[in-house]
């Protein structure tokens, strides 16, 4: 659904159709499969996970206020068909944008199509020409081709031993697939043969692979014109379907109404038996789903509007007389925002930067909120626009922290934010340290849904409040362009901010709803918002580096990676850029003839599984694996690391997040503290570059196998609570376990493999995801996996 409705809205924006029609197949037999029941039969039936993606296809199409055609016996291409050619006569230019290939032979002078290869940022547009150079023939021959080569994925059979370019060089030559048969007698013998003994074969392929262009359907331009829609429908429509990303974009599409939820103009229905309106020149486009829905489907053109969702919020734009944003730009008046804020007792607040990094960002200004719909705005740093445009009169930082500073410093007063972490972390920096956060509402709605994307406050607003924010790129723009908050205009800055800060005031209450109904509050309210100030003291503080290490090890890295590249250079006899995959494989598979892996749309794979395989096979191997190993511990950690030492304190502060990943751990970031290498020798320098202060030590602490004791606890596994009340080591015996061995033969490369093998388990990864993660075959993995399950029943229960 979300790559059909993407793919609309590209349509719709980039072509700006002046007619458009969306055609289905029906779940009724077609006259192919009624005169060949072979047609299509070795397709699996359709995942029953996918069935119900169809109707909100439909639900899509009608919110577009978009007709459907369909036809009972017909394919949606012998449909799509029907009306390009009635397009045609009309005078129309018609694009049809389908996954479906066969469509090739619809193009013509007037009929393009437009299909995607690798989703909609790769899309191929097919004229004559187009067709021409992709197939070596006309489109008109299509049908011809196909049923000389046949077409696996319809069942169509061709001629046995004929393939595409072969099939191609006949057409060329003969013209037809009539003209082919005529000259069997000349051909080579094989080829003789199939066209001999397969004639009448290649003569039903030919008929399935046509399309049919006289469906008893009507294209009715009244009715195919590009209709207004109501934007409000549809944007409530995403909303249901998560469907985030495609807000924004659907403010650019073309007829789109603001009149309200259930407003939209409901198509004519019965259409079929409305009469053509005339002739119009302009551009129809086509659309077909590119799958099969077999459940009932409604009738042509009976396109009810969509009402709302029962107890939804409507779905309204977020702006100017939504959020009423006073801007607080002189001193008496902050005074009085202070002392209302005292006499509140809680209040949202945000912060506008001009930098992602909390540790480097500068104060742009902040926004506060007591109440819905009412936000204060305080400007601090702003320059003069582009466009020259003096920021105005705007408080002095040291002004704020007098009046605000007591404020966000005093416990008694709660705070709520939305990543408040990062927040805090700016203002602390800027002399205005917070205390008191009571909620998060981004913590919060992970909470609610640890495994989901979208946290972000615009994506909840849009999917709780059902209120659409502005973007942030509408005010700073994109790629080279994009500028920093600190030269957006103060009024418009006031607006947006003023918004974030009421937005998250108005999602606390909703949230704090759902916390308590999941039975999630508990963990919100004495884990996650207790660790927040943890969390941000501990980035804050940050862990001390020795950029010397670091700068030794980048020259002695580099060294090793120079004598590694020549010594490869040597082994095959020429340079050449071992970075480059194509290359690489040119070399490996071409010149060296080494077996060949997984194919690529480049070329053959040369990832590091396929090398490992190959390993032994060739010297140059282990200096490529090497090479790439150096490599990435150069440029990922040693030269990341370097560029990460803040320039004031020679710290690294990374950003520790509890709201990514979906088992509840913390993960890093920038760098990913978590993951330095330890297993090597390079990887144990890289940590010596991790230092303590004069007078400190560093202290490593961890918990002694503390999620296998939980699991113990929870299960009551009897091995597992007999290793713990023994005081073994768990790893060792499920180690033990696993290899058939004593525990006094368990080596530590066992005890390694035993504890990923439980953490994988644990977290529900498969024999595929294991073997990648452990360089085990699948087979080994899955072995491993079902060893662990007999041996723990009731864990293999439990998860």
């Amino acid at each position: 659904t979300y790559g059909f409705a993407s793919m609309l809205i590209k349509i719709l924006i980039d072509e700006h159709p002046d007619d458009i029609a969306v055609a289905f197949d029906r779940p009724a037999p077609t006259f192919r499969h009624l005169d060949y029941q072979p047609y299509k039969a070795q397709r699996p039936a359709m995942p029953e996970h996918l069935r119900p993606q169809f109707g909100r296809i439909r639900e899509l199409v009608r919110a577009f206020n978009i007709p459907i055609f369909e036809m009972d016996g017909f394919e949606a291409d012998d449909v799509l068909g029907t009306l390009a050619r009635q397009a045609t006569t009309l005078g129309l230019h018609t694009i049809i944008v389908t996954g479906d290939m066969d469509t090739m032979q619809l193009v013509g002078p007037s009929v393009e199509v437009l299909t995607a290869r690798k989703g909609i940022g790769d899309i191929s547009r097919y004229d004559v020409e187009a067709v021409k150079t992709r197939y070596g023939i006309g489109p008109e021959l299509i049908p011809d081709w196909k049923a000389l080569t046949g077409d696996t994925s319809d069942n169509i059979p061709g001629i046995p031993g004929i393939g595409d370019k072969t099939a191609t060089k006949l057409l060329q030559a003969y013209a037809t697939l009539e003209g082919v048969l005529a000259h069997a007698a000349e051909l080579p013998p094989r080829q003789r043969q199939g066209l001999t003994e397969f004639a009448d074969q290649a003569r039903k392929s030919k008929w399935l692979a046509t399309i049919v262009t006289d469906v008893p359907v009507t294209l009715d331009l009244a009715t195919t014109k590009t209709h207004d829609f109501d934007r409000a429908v549809v944007q409530e429509l995403f909303r249901e379907l998560d469907f985030h990303s495609l807000i924004d974009r659907l403010g650019k599409v073309p007829h789109g109404i603001d009149s309200g939820a259930g407003n939209t103009q409901a198509l004519p229905t019965n259409a079929l038996q409305r009469q053509q309106s005339g002739t119009a020149a302009g551009t129809a486009t086509l659309v077909a789903p590119t799958e099969p829905a077999d459940e009932a489907q409604m009738a042509l053109f009976t396109l009810d509007p969509l009402p709302p969702e029962e107890g939804s919020a409507p779905v309204k734009v977020a702006g100017e007389g939504d959020t009423q944003t006073a801007i607080v730009n002189d001193e008496r008046t902050l005074a009085v925002l202070a002392q209302s804020l005292r006499r509140a007792g809680r209040f949202a607040f945000d912060v506008e930067t001009d930098a992602t990094d909390p540790m480097l960002a500068n104060l742009v200004g902040i926004s506060l909120a007591m109440g819905a719909a009412e936000a204060y705005y305080i400007p601090v740093g702003h320059v003069t626009t582009a466009a020259g445009e003096e920021p105005g009169r705007q408080l002095t930082l040291a002004t704020v922290q007098q009046h605000l500073g007591p404020v966000l410093y005093d416990a008694g007063i709660a705070k709520v934010g939305h990543n408040a972490k990062y927040d805090a972390l700016v203002l602390g920096r800027h002399g205005m340290p917070v205390e008191g956060i009571t909620f998060d509402t981004m913590v919060a709605a992970y909470l609610t849904d640890p495994g989901r994307h979208g946290l972000g406050l615009k994506e909840q607003a849009f999917e709780v409040l059902g209120i659409v924010m502005t973007p942030i790129k509408d005010l700073i723009g994109t790629g080279q362009k994009q500028i920093t908050m600190g030269y957006v205009p103060v009024r418009r800055a006031a607006d947006y901010a003023g918004a974030d800060a009421d937005m998250t005031w108005r999602l606390m209450e909703p949230l704090d709803r759902q916390m308590r109904q999941l039975a999630v509050w508990d963990i919100f309210d004495k884990i996650e918002i207790p660790l927040l100030p943890v969390l941000g003291r501990m980035e804050r503080t940050g862990i001390l580096v020795d950029p010397a290490v670091l700068t030794r090890m980048a020259v002695e890295l580099a060294e090793q990676l120079a004598a590694l590249e020549t010594a490869i250079y040597d082994a095959v006899g020429h340079p050449f850029n071992i970075n480059s995959t194509k290359q690489l494989g040119d070399v490996l598979f071409g010149e060296l003839g080494l077996p060949t892996g997984r194919k690529t749309k480049t070329g053959y794979s040369v990832d590091a599984e396929v090398l490992e395989y190959l390993r032994g096979k060739h010297p140059v191997l282990d200096m490529v694996l090497e090479y790439r190993t150096l490599g990435k511990l150069k440029s990922t950690y040693v030269d990341n690391l370097r560029e990460l030492i803040h320039p004031e304190d020679q710290r690294i502060h990374t950003s520790f997040n509890q709201t990514i990943a979906s088992s509840g751990r913390l993960s890093s970031v920038n760098p990913n503290l978590q993951n330095i290498p330890i297993r090597t020798e390079v990887g144990r320098q890289i940590r010596r570059a991790f230092v303590a202060a004069p007078g400190c030590v560093l202290m490593a602490a961890d918990y002694s196998q503390v999620e296998l004791r939980i699991l113990a606890h929870i299960t009551h596994e009897p091995e597992l609570v007999a290793a713990f009340e023994a005081g073994d080591d768990v790893h060792r015996v499920t180690a033990s376990r696993l290899y058939g061995i004593d525990p006094a033969d368990v080596t530590k490369d066992h005890r390694r493999m035993a504890k990923t093998v439980t953490y994988a388990i644990i977290y529900g990864q498969s024999p595929f995801g294991l073997s990648r993660t452990s360089g085990l075959s699948n087979e080994e993995a899955r072995h491993f996996i079902q060893t662990f399950e007999a041996t723990f029943p009731l864990v293999k229960e439990y998860v």
